[in-house]
């Protein structure tokens, strides 16, 4: 859509199937495991829902890319080289500032995904119940997606961005604080996480589709497939680094992971538990306060976008003409 507003619902629709889609990826693990091939060895059964998943994955990728279609007509050939369309991306003041965004954004939360079934299954020692606890978060978000469409409509993106940044260090600091075993706090807990990450999933996406017209308006070309590449291939990078770093550090910190096949409950150190409620608490509550920095500075505003959309369409108007 070219519509400013519109796009945030449309992301806020993105957030909540991908939160859907995630909850049934979650119940269909242990519904092929223990259910479907629980007459077969562990290895073998986990064989069979990996072969599933990835028909399943295969399948709807391909129906994905069979059914869309392009917004823009007619062959585009003032393209750039690879290397010339990254410098130039970078040149772009909204793009440096966006993809700061996004890179901390996706550390942020790839920590937290990371620690959260180490937290609520070692500190927190909710037992078999953590495949459940995770949950909340995930349906919570899904929920209050419409409340930060609001938000995002009367306050700005960015600003809507800075709020649930800043709830978000809020729910950090009780990192700390929240009690092992006591499901009742833990659940509350778990409900206000899922309100902060339903903003800082839906909100950055909204602002990528607006940079595009952005760059569309500075070096008169449009190159979604390029810019959305580069933005995620940053995503994919940072969160695979903040996945992997956290997990050396609570190792490094004494954290024991189970041996296949072990029946006996492994005992973690209290280093370790310190360890996964500091960098839980921490890493994202940096890597959030940057990413808000970088909103703050990003110039992506109504005016601005109804400005820049009119001067596109008086562009577009003489290509015709010139035609």
């Amino acid at each position: 859509t070219q519509n400013f507003n519109e796009r945030t619902v449309l992301s806020s629709f993105r957030v909540g199937f991908s939160f859907v889609g995630s909850l049934f990826a979650a119940a269909g693990i242990p519904l092929l495991v223990d259910v479907i091939f629980a007459n077969q060895s562990e290895a073998r059964s986990y064989l069979y829902m990996g072969v599933i998943f990835g028909i399943i994955m295969a399948i709807l990728l391909i129906t994905t890319g069979a059914i869309s279609k392009e917004r823009v007509k007619g062959a585009r050939t003032n393209y750039e080289n690879f290397l010339e369309t990254i410098i130039s991306f970078f040149k772009l003041r909204e793009f440096r500032r966006v993809s700061g965004l996004y890179l901390f954004n996706a550390i942020g939360s790839g920590i937290i995904m990371a620690l959260s079934i180490f937290f609520l299954s070692d500190v927190l020692k909710v037992g078999d119940d953590a495949a459940v606890f995770m949950a909340i978060p995930l349906v919570t978000a899904i929920c209050f997606a419409p409340f930060w469409t609001i938000v995002s409509h009367r306050a700005g993106k960015t600003k809507a961005y800075i709020f649930g940044g800043l709830l978000t260090l809020i729910v950090l600091a009780t990192v700390f604080i929240v009690p092992a075993e006591h499901i009742p706090i833990i659940a509350v807990f778990l409900f206000f996480v899922g309100i902060a990450l339903s903003a800082l999933q839906i909100i950055p996406m909204s602002l990528l589709p607006d940079v595009i017209d952005i760059d569309e308006y500075k070096n008169n070309i449009r190159r979604e497939g390029a810019f959305n590449g580069l933005i995620m291939f940053l995503h994919k990078a940072s969160s695979g680094l903040a996945v992997g770093g956290v997990g050396l550090i609570i190792e490094w910190f004494g954290y024991q992971e189970a041996i296949p096949g072990q029946t006996v409950d492994i005992v973690q150190p209290n280093s370790a538990l310190t360890a996964i409620r500091v960098v839980l608490a921490l890493g994202p509550a940096i890597s959030f306060i940057i990413a808000m920095l970088f909103a703050r500075n990003l110039d992506v505003s109504e005016r601005r976008f109804s400005t820049i959309m009119d001067e596109l369409k008086i562009r577009q108007e003489k290509r015709r003409t010139d035609m």
